[in-house]
């Protein structure tokens, strides 16, 4: 998936990737499948709650790109060595982590919310655990948010991979 689009690792990792928006398209094109990005930061304590179950449920299926997408700096080796040892010890078998390219905005929060704004977010905040969903042709069709509940999201990725 990575290489037909020419995605390029971090610097500081073997196994992060640096993207955007362009990418995520480019991925989903080149696979023909829909696609669930989950946007995180292995501090957020909601959201590494949230990562088991979401593993289990979407990383090994075949009909879906599954994209764990890190809230950090692409150049920052504390936090991309606390997001590898936190894989390392916890989930080895992840071998792709994506990060939001650098390009994007200056700081953490002002990239995520810009490649939330462009994925068509009309509301992008800086809030982490979010969800966004993409069917086949690279179209944005759900972005969770923090108003809504586990059981709306949960309801809205299910509907999602039946349609």
């Amino acid at each position: 998936m990575t290489q037909d689009c020419q995605i390029k690792k971090t610097a500081k990792s073997e196994f992060m990737y640096r993207i955007d928006n362009e990418d995520v398209k480019c991925m989903i094109k080149n696979t023909g499948k829909k696609t669930l990005v989950y946007m995180f930061a292995v501090w957020c304590a909601p959201c590494i709650q949230e990562l088991p179950k979401l593993l289990v449920d979407f990383s090994t299926r075949e009909d879906l790109n599954f994209i764990l997408m890190i809230h950090s700096k692409e150049n920052s080796t504390s936090d991309l060595s606390r997001t590898e040892a936190f894989f390392a010890t916890n989930y080895p078998e992840v071998k792709n982590i994506y990060i939001i390219k650098d390009e994007l905005g200056k700081g953490q929060r002002t990239k995520y919310k810009e490649f939330l704004k462009r994925a068509g977010d009309p509301e992008p905040m800086a809030d982490l655990g979010r969800i966004v969903l993409y069917n086949k042709k690279a179209e944005v069709v759900y972005i969770s948010n923090y108003t809504k509940s586990k059981e709306e999201i949960q309801e809205n990725i299910q509907k999602f991979l039946k349609g």
